[in-house]
């Protein structure tokens, strides 16, 4: 555990009493605005592009980035060059600018509903699309590029491994929880099995607010049934 990537004694106490009252769950504190108390719960593990997309690459004409994680990885492993790159988001793109390169088109929302949004307004002739993702995405746009007819190929760039830190802090030391992704939902209810009423939950993204409502709900019906019997 660490206050925005300092780590710190996971055995003290002391921390406890004045540490920042925001609990981030994701892998990157950097990139909230605010000070957190770093408790990464999902580690990503690379993978390697297929040498089908290797060979491909070059006749490759657009990306698809649905994730910060995706532009990163990806550009450890190949150069983008002159192909159109079409970003799910805000930092998505930030990842990209900070290698000094700009993404063609940012999707109207953060999801891969936004990204759809973005292909459905581009002419399918001539074009051969990558479509790099972690390998426990969403079907949604993968299918649609089948159905579609998208000339693509789709790669499972990267796995995510739950974390299960130790020890735990106690949720009642926060006045904010901050999920990144669904992965850190999952992975939060693993391990705590709710949510104080008075703790703010902060979502990156409707997808991830979604799956967070969802495990809420489950949880408080689960709770109820209990109490039944």
């Amino acid at each position: 555990m660490c206050f925005n990537g300092t780590k710190v004694n996971n055995h003290s106490n002391v921390i406890l009493k004045a540490h920042p009252k925001i609990l981030y769950l994701g892998t990157d504190p950097s990139r909230y605005p605010k000070q957190v108390f770093h408790l990464p719960l999902i580690h990503i593990r690379p993978l390697s592009l297929p040498a089908s997309i290797r060979d491909d690459f070059d006749q490759l004409t657009h990306v698809l980035l649905t994730s910060p994680n995706a532009a990163r990885l990806l550009m450890a492993q190949v150069e983008l060059g002159r192909k159109k790159v079409l970003a799910i988001g805000k930092g998505t793109a930030r990842i990209l600018q900070e290698k000094g390169m700009e993404c063609d088109a940012i999707a109207p929302t953060p999801t891969q509903e936004g990204i759809i949004e973005l292909l459905e307004g581009l002419s399918i002739e001539g074009k051969y699309l990558l479509y790099p993702r972690s390998s426990i995405a969403r079907p949604l746009l993968a299918n649609y590029l089948k159905e579609r007819g998208w000339k693509h190929q789709t790669a499972d760039l990267y796995e995510t491994i739950y974390l299960k830190p130790n020890p735990l802090p106690l949720l009642q030391e926060f006045e904010e929880i901050v999920f990144t992704s669904p992965s850190t939902v999952r992975a939060f209810f693993a391990l705590y099995k709710d949510i104080p009423k008075e703790i703010k939950q902060t979502c990156i993204g409707p997808i991830t607010q979604r799956a967070l409502n969802t495990q809420i709900d489950f949880f408080r019906k689960q709770r109820i049934l209990e109490l039944e019997t």
